[in-house]
């Protein structure tokens, strides 16, 4: 956007970035509104530049920040997917403590009680019969939380590798 030249514009400009002046473009600048406001834009600029920079002022890593904004984009792309994936986690967690507390509802007295019974054998050197029945339930309780954990992790599966756009 450029209203206004004058052919010594380019002179001034490089006489004020230099500071060697000459007698004519002296006498021209006192009488050009022009080239006296490039000449004081010019000398502004300079001094400008001169000033030191505290750390405060100084800009960050452009590569840090290139970092940054392709993380935020890839966050907003999957979005949609991340929400899907904490549903599933809560609902895994839910089922999790569920299955615990089914458990420990189910098979709590009887590991108690065959702990207490194993303790009352072990310091009266009796044999413990509940051994074989202990494992049995613990292995069958293992199982069931396999099973629960696969189930999870097929359903998380289809639920994040969708590709309809969700």
């Amino acid at each position: 956007m450029k209203g206004r030249t004058c052919v010594y514009e380019d002179a001034v400009r490089r006489a004020a970035r230099t500071g060697r002046w000459d007698e004519a473009l002296r006498d021209h600048v006192a009488g050009c509104d022009l080239c006296r406001d490039v000449a004081a834009v010019t000398r502004a600029l300079q001094a400008l530049a001169q000033m030191p920079i505290s750390d405060e002022a100084r800009l960050p890593d452009p590569a840090l920040i290139w970092w940054k904004a392709r993380l935020l984009k890839d966050w907003s792309i999957a979005s949609p997917r991340f929400g899907a994936l904490l549903r599933l986690q809560d609902l895994a967690s839910i089922l999790g403590m569920a299955l615990l507390a089914g458990v420990l509802w189910m098979y709590g007295p009887t590991w108690q009680n065959a702990f207490v019974r194993f303790w009352m054998t072990h310091v009266r050197g009796l044999e413990f019969p509940f051994a074989d029945a202990v494992w049995r339930a613990l292995a069958w309780t293992l199982w069931a939380i396999g099973i629960g954990l696969l189930g999870t992790a097929l359903a998380w599966a289809l639920d994040l590798f969708q590709t309809d756009g969700r």
